[in-house]
């Protein structure tokens, strides 16, 4: 071995030195998961430094004194196997330490945990309370009520009783009365029945009247409707014939109208006119004598049959007024039925008299034709037609022509304004 020099030491030192700055640095460059790491990585490094330097010395002291050097290399080992023992030490502290942390956050947060499981119990509670406490009033509010209501329910059992006594009383007044009602009904149903058979008999009554009235009615509308139509007829051939008569003679007006071997043409026209005066005569007396009291007769008969069957109807309504003693509407409407039949009386008077203007114009139409023959019963002695009696026939025919147009207007009908009225 080398011997011991002061200037190895004196280099021992500024290694040691380099070394530790060295250390220091690196020891801040380095960043551990916790400050526990940091200070075992910083004591690693410098008893790494401090054995390196410590065998060092052992060896220089080892030149002098082997003893020596065997004596530090000992408390080397045994220093060093107390710093690996501290470090051991501060690694289970930290292991603990950081159990203990964990508990104890994990502590905090179930007391946290629990502390609001205690504030929601709490308020539930104040809820309960709360609502115990209402419970407790409704209670009581109940049980006044169910009192009172005892009290109202035994006052009721008397009013009960008092209802049954007079239930029982009123049950004896209505069996009374029932029976009284009873024997009503069956006075009642007696004069219906009564009331039911004497309308029965008297609407097959009405009905067999209608019925008759109604044949009657449209066989006397017919027979009206006949001669109406029959004189139309003749007024319409009456009107053609004097129309043809005054064309012929307006045409041959003062011509000769005489043809050798053939009838002369005035002996024809008078003979046509003849034929329409006795025609339009015979309509005439439609209108008046037996054939129109004959009419007559027959609207009595109709009218008289009406009447039975409207009194009868009359009657039967008579005997169905209501409660206020009003008559069924159906009585209205048999007074309007009733008086629409009068008007048609009326009508029918009025095309069977003649009033609707036809027996004034037929008698003005017989006398024109009356006239007319005479007039014609002079053109015999004549072979042309005389000027002047022919002017005379044919302003008499356009009088006929006018008269006979009013007729054929005013026949099978009733001129508007004419009283309506039966009677009039």
């Amino acid at each position: 071995m080398k011997p011991n020099k002061r200037i190895e030491v004196v280099q021992l030192s500024n290694v040691m030195d380099t070394m530790l700055e060295r250390a220091g640095i690196e020891n801040e460059n380095y960043v551990g998961p916790t400050k526990m790491h940091q200070l075992l990585n910083v004591l690693k490094r410098e008893q790494s430094i401090y054995n390196t330097v410590f065998h060092e010395l052992i060896r220089q002291v080892s030149v002098d004194c082997a003893d020596r050097g065997e004596l530090l290399s000992k408390i080397r080992e045994k220093y060093v196997q107390m710093l690996d023992h501290i470090a051991q030490q501060m690694i289970e502290f930290y292991k603990d330490l950081v159990t203990q942390r964990m508990m104890d956050q994990r502590i905090l947060q179930e007391l946290y945990n629990f502390k609001n499981v205690i504030e929601e119990l709490t308020r539930e509670l104040c809820l309960v309370q709360a609502h115990d406490r209402k419970l407790t009033k409704e209670a009581e509010k109940v049980q006044k009520n169910l009192a009172e209501a005892l009290l109202e329910a035994e006052k009721n059992a008397k009013i009960v009783e008092d209802y049954h006594d007079l239930y029982t009383m009123q049950r004896g007044r209505m069996e009374s009365d029932i029976k009284l009602l009873m024997t009503e009904r069956d006075i009642w149903s007696s004069a219906t029945y009564e009331l039911a058979l004497k309308d029965t008999g008297d609407l097959g009554m009405v009905e067999k009247l209608t019925e008759k009235w109604k044949k009657l009615v449209n066989k006397f509308k017919q027979d009206v409707e006949r001669t109406e139509e029959s004189t139309k007829e003749k007024s319409e051939i009456v009107k053609a014939g004097i129309i043809k008569w005054q064309e012929f003679f307006n045409n041959n007006l003062g011509k000769d109208v005489i043809i050798p071997s053939k009838r002369s043409p005035f002996a024809v026209a008078l003979n046509d006119f003849k034929e329409y005066e006795k025609m339009l005569e015979e309509e005439k007396e439609k209108f008046t004598g037996d054939f129109l009291l004959s009419r007559y007769d027959a609207l009595k008969v109709i009218k008289r049959l009406q009447e039975n069957w409207t009194d009868i109807g009359f009657g039967i309504l008579s005997r169905h007024k209501s409660m206020d003693g009003l008559l069924p509407p159906e009585h209205e409407y048999m007074e309007d039925i009733v008086k629409i039949i009068s008007k048609l009386y009326r009508e029918y008077e009025i095309r069977i008299n003649g009033d609707n203007g036809i027996s004034k114009v037929l008698p003005n139409l017989v006398i024109s034709l009356d006239m007319c023959v005479f007039k014609l019963e002079n053109f015999l002695d004549y072979s042309q037609v005389p000027t002047e009696e022919w002017l005379e026939i044919d302003e008499k025919i356009n009088e006929m022509k006018f008269h006979l147009e009013a007729l054929l207007n005013i026949i099978d009908s009733v001129p508007e304004g004419m009283d309506m009225e039966p009677g009039a």
